[in-house]
Order: C-alpha cells, then structure tokens, then sequence
C-alpha cells in the first residue's frame, strides 16, 4: 500500500496518529538529512536574511512534528471530520503523482504527515507562529487564534493546505 491509500483506513485521531507514527518511523537519521539538504536547495535562491529564517523555520515545523508525533499520547481521541479528511487525502495524492526523485517525494511525504497531525490532532497551522512569508510578514498567534498573511490568497489552490488550515487571514500588518 502507498502513504495515502494507508491514510484512508483512518476514522479517529488515535487511528491517524497510529499510521502517523508507522510511517515516519520508516525514516532514518540519514533520510532526514537529505529531506533537509532538499529544502536548502528549494530555497537557496531566495534573498537573505528571508531564506535564513525560511530554512530555519521549515526545519523546526518538520523535526519538530516529526519528534511530537514519535513521542505524543493523546489525552483524547475524537472522529475526524472525514469529509474534510478525505478532501485532504486527495489534495495529497494529487500533489504526490507528479514529484519523481527520492528527496523531493520524502520531502512532501514527510510535509504532508506533519500537516495532517496538525491539522488532524492538535489542530494547529500548518506552519509554525513565526514563519515568514514575502513582504516581512508572519504566522501569528493572537490569543487563541491564529493568523496567516497568505490564507486568503493559497484557500483555493488545490495543492496548497491553506483551505484546511485553522488560521485565519491576517490584516497583514508587519510583525516584529
């Protein structure tokens, strides 16, 4: 079976973690490293100081996630929204037909299954508070609700996550 056709037996959030954590533990140490050299090179073209803290905060969503999801018990355990789930699912398969060499498809494996448990589980922004995006604007969190300055202009591209993620548009003022 492939990453996503294992991801459809999924009806709760134990279930998913459970095929989260199967997954995932098929990833060395060494094929970590190359999902990391991988995103180096997607972004080694941007500007600096916006590609330092690009890199540096898709590495911490990844191995972050990656460590909670190996080392997190549920103190809950409630049904996915399946319609939505499934709607993710297929935006995953779609983006996963068209990638060819090993380091790009570990990349979106492992970017996909960090998405789905925060977005699953915890029920968190795809992208961590902080993380930048053009024009020096960033994910917030403000109380208990999170904003992204791109949500509205990503909700509707098939390929992105936007249109599952909980944060809501920002009114795009610089953070600092």
């Amino acid at each position: 079976m492939t990453v996503v056709e294992d991801l459809y037996r999924v009806v709760d959030q134990q279930s998913l973690l459970s095929v989260l954590r199967e997954k995932i533990a098929k990833y060395n140490i060494f094929e970590l490293v190359r999902v990391q050299g991988f995103i180096a090179d997607e972004i080694k073209y941007l500007p600096s100081p916006y590609k330092e803290m690009c890199r540096k905060k898709w590495n911490e969503q990844l191995f972050s996630t990656i460590r909670e999801i190996r080392r997190v018990d549920l103190s809950c355990n409630e049904p996915l929204s399946l319609e939505t789930y499934y709607d993710f699912l297929k935006r995953f398969e779609y983006v996963m037909r068209n990638l060819t060499d090993k380091p790009e498809v570990d990349s979106c494996i492992l970017y996909n299954l960090c998405a789905a448990y925060n977005l699953f589980i915890t029920r968190t922004p795809v992208h961590p508070v902080g993380t930048p995006f053009p024009g020096g604007f960033k994910v917030q969190k403000i109380g208990d609700e999170y904003f992204c300055p791109v949500k509205d202009k990503n909700k509707y591209v098939f390929e992105a996550v936007c249109r599952f993620c909980i944060a809501k548009q920002s009114n795009l003022v610089k953070s600092v």
